[in-house]
């Protein structure tokens, strides 16, 4: 039997095709949870524009407040990527899953708020830029 060590304390007791085993299950799962997170921050992108609508958004609005959330998506990731790096006693999975809980939080607050338009807005924005910044 051999022993691998991946750091971090892991050592793996066995045989490389117990290794390359653990190493397809791992995958899978990885897989599994990619698909999930992205089949359910798309369900929300594909109805937010009638969604806003309903909420008496104009389609420059829409248009605006989309963009603008998705230029977040495109800075938040390096913030994030920073403020790990330098807060070390943080595990990446307790950083992803307060990532994954602002945008659950802002996405019931989107189902409560109607009014203003601004409100709603910040909402879609912070929405948008967590949702595919944790995946």
């Amino acid at each position: 039997m051999s022993r691998y060590n991946f750091g971090r304390g892991f050592i793996f007791k066995g045989g490389i095709m117990e290794l390359k085993r653990l190493k397809r299950r791992i995958d899978t799962l990885y897989s599994a949870i990619q698909f999930s997170s992205f089949a359910s921050t798309f369900v929300i992108f594909l109805y937010m524009t009638v969604i806003l609508q309903e909420k008496g958004f104009t389609n420059t609005e829409i248009g605006l407040t989309l963009a603008l959330g998705s230029g977040l998506s495109i800075v938040l990731p390096p913030l994030i990527a920073a403020f790990y790096t330098r807060h070390p006693q943080f595990p990446l999975r307790r950083v992803v899953a307060g990532v994954r809980i602002v945008t659950f939080v802002f996405t019931v607050l989107l189902m409560v708020v109607h009014s203003p338009v601004a409100l709603v807005s910040f909402i879609v924005i912070v929405i948008f830029g967590t949702a595919i910044t944790a995946t």
